[in-house]
């Protein structure tokens, strides 16, 4: 009852599958004739789909009609051939009428029945034949172009692809012993939203004999829906191998955003595997623009399929600091998302350019000034404690440092609540000269750490030897910070636009 009632079985009905159903349902499904018996059928655990006659659990559901009788067989009512049971079924009496006439039958059979049964193998074997000639003759035919004027009818490209979508697990199966077949059938379903050039390589990949060829990738972009794009991968690796696709966007080709990065996973399954739509995390649309896909091997993979992925050649060069530093780059494609290259594109980006352009040089300005600032403050800070740190602090030290400290110390919380605002996301997608800003917040914290220890010299009980090794630490830190920002922004000050008149950032 459990096998019965089990939805785990996919069947084809005419140009696709359905499921999952159970044993029940598809009974039902035959009694009505919406699916044929001789269809194919599919559970997890099978390599391939699979005629419902060739299946044993399919057996007890088909309807078969039983042999003509030989005058030579006993004279009594014309009798079905005995069969045994199958597994879980109940009676003495369960009997089928058998079509198999390939086998002799278990209690004999005379002369003249045997020597039917044999003709008739004889002329499957033949019709099967004459089939595959059939076969490759019209492949030839088809691939010399003497079809085309046929092909452009109204409506015969849909027929045709609900009809090789039909056949096409049979002529999978039949490729294995023709290998020259698998040339004519295309060992993945045929996708509507992926240009011609971009499937080619889909099926390339998938048809390469990984033993001669290595292992072979292949990645798609899907065109339904320009806003929310997806991305197909094949590999002739093996089911299950497991990807990873990065989408890093272009410098200077995004609309509205200075920089993109996301990842999503592809897991092969039935020669074929799709990732997620790419997306901000909130589900907001990417922006407009030129990207570059990375195509990696994923974290775990099923038995076997590592070592071919570490046997192929990676893609050599440099490659973007948003993929993992050990990430080995099996294939790079480049596309252009989230809508067309159009002339609304190409205005918007000049208008966001300008103002780029001048976003930048405010930035540099901003920086220098916060630079200015926090140097200040470090000098006040050490000068002050020169002077009144050197020995013990004496009651008069105290209240002259307590006073300085207050001054100095609302300044720096007024910073500090601005530096707090930069987090690493902000920095990275709203800042042109991130990398300013980020130098900025750490000269901050690293002034801030100065202060802070010369102040334990009036308020706290630290041992003076440690606390005088800490304090040349995080002053030559902050120093050293102070440096790196200045020549930074002296760089930039320097560095020429690019031929589009686009600020530059190399170097920094």
């Amino acid at each position: 009852m459990e096998n019965i009632t089990e939805k785990k079985w996919f069947v084809y009905v005419k140009d696709h599958h359905e499921g999952p159903h159970s044993l029940f349902e598809i009974q039902e499904k035959l009694d009505q004739g919406l699916v044929e018996s001789e269809g194919f059928v599919w559970a997890e655990g099978m390599d391939d789909w699979q005629r419902m006659t060739d299946v044993a659990l399919f057996r007890p559901l088909l309807k078969h009609k039983p042999l003509g009788f030989s005058p030579h067989l006993k004279t009594e009512a014309a009798t079905p051939f005995a069969r045994k049971n199958e597994p879980g079924e109940e009676g003495e009496n369960s009997i089928e009428y058998s079509n198999h006439s390939d086998e002799a039958l278990d209690f004999g059979e005379p002369e003249p029945v045997l020597e039917k049964k044999r003709f008739a193998l004889s002329n499957r074997r033949v019709r099967w034949a004459l089939s595959m000639v059939g076969l490759l003759l019209a492949g030839g035919v088809y691939r010399s172009g003497y079809l085309d004027p046929i092909f452009d009818l109204p409506g015969f490209q849909s027929a045709s692809d609900a009809l090789a979508n039909w056949s096409r697990p049979f002529l999978l199966k039949t490729s294995e012993t023709l290998p020259i077949l698998s040339r004519l059938v295309s060992p993945i379903p045929k996708l509507d939203d992926v240009t011609p050039e971009d499937f080619a390589d889909l099926q390339q990949a998938v048809r390469a004999d990984v033993k001669k060829q290595g292992a072979r990738f292949a990645v798609a972009l899907s065109q339904s829906h320009p806003g929310a794009p997806y991305f197909y991968v094949t590999s002739n690796v093996g089911e299950g191998a497991k990807f990873k696709l990065w989408i890093v966007g272009v410098p200077d080709t995004l609309l509205n955003q200075l920089s993109f990065t996301s990842q999503v996973d592809a897991s092969i399954s039935k020669r074929i595997g799709r990732t997620d739509i790419v997306r901000y995390a909130d589900g907001r649309v990417i922006p407009r623009g030129e990207y570059r896909v990375y195509l990696t091997a994923g974290d775990i993979q099923p038995l076997g399929t590592s070592s071919l992925i570490a046997s192929a050649s990676g893609v050599n060069g440099a490659h973007p600091l948003e993929l993992p530093q050990n990430a080995k780059v099996l294939l790079v494609k480049n596309y252009f998302l989230a809508g067309e290259r159009d002339a609304s594109y190409r205005d918007r980006l000049k208008d966001f350019h300008e103002k780029l352009r001048a976003r930048a040089m405010g930035e540099v300005i901003e920086t220098k000034q916060f630079m200015i600032t926090l140097a200040s403050q470090l000098e006040m800070t050490l000068e002050k404690f020169s002077r009144l740190g050197k020995s013990k602090p004496n009651s008069k030290d105290k209240k002259m440092w307590e006073s300085f400290h207050r001054e100095w110390t609302a300044l720096q919380s007024e910073l500090d609540q601005i530096f707090q605002k930069w987090n690493p996301e902000v920095i990275k997608n709203e800042y042109f000269y991130g990398v300013l800003y980020q130098l900025v917040q750490e000269l901050g914290h690293a002034v801030s750490q100065v202060h802070g220890l010369q102040n334990v010299h009036f308020t706290g009980n630290q041992d003076s030897r440690e606390r005088a090794l800490q304090l040349k630490s995080g002053t030559e830190s902050a120093s050293k910070i102070l440096e790196t920002l200045k020549s930074k922004i002296e760089r930039v000050e320097k560095l020429p636009p690019t031929p589009s008149g686009m600020p530059q950032r190399g170097g920094l």
